[in-house]
């Protein structure tokens, strides 16, 4: 298995907004890719800042190169569904469990 992280940080006011992003187009998006198994969203806010770090569960390394292929080709092969990425938003690690 692997587990993609990402850290992603808005202002306090716009956190509702962020969230329903999450849930309405984020999170589908990612479940509609073969190999994905998982998806979870934690939320802390900060004083003025509301802090989201997004985890993706994969069935093996092979997907993970497929997500990155697509993404920096523009080609959408395997998921119903498209999310623009830009290259902060790779992961801070990727692991094996």
């Amino acid at each position: 298995m692997i587990v993609r992280m990402w850290h992603g940080r808005v202002p306090a006011s716009k956190s509702r907004a962020y969230r329903e992003f999450l849930n309405q187009g984020a999170i589908p998006d990612y479940q509609s890719v073969t190999g994905n198994i998982s998806v979870y969203i934690l939320e802390r806010h900060e004083e003025k800042v509301a802090h989201f770090i997004t985890m993706t569960f994969w069935e093996n390394m092979d997907v993970i190169r497929g997500l990155r292929e697509m993404r920096l080709s523009g080609r959408n092969t395997t998921r119903k569904t498209k999310i623009s990425y830009s290259n902060s938003s790779l992961p801070w690690f990727t692991t094996k469990w």
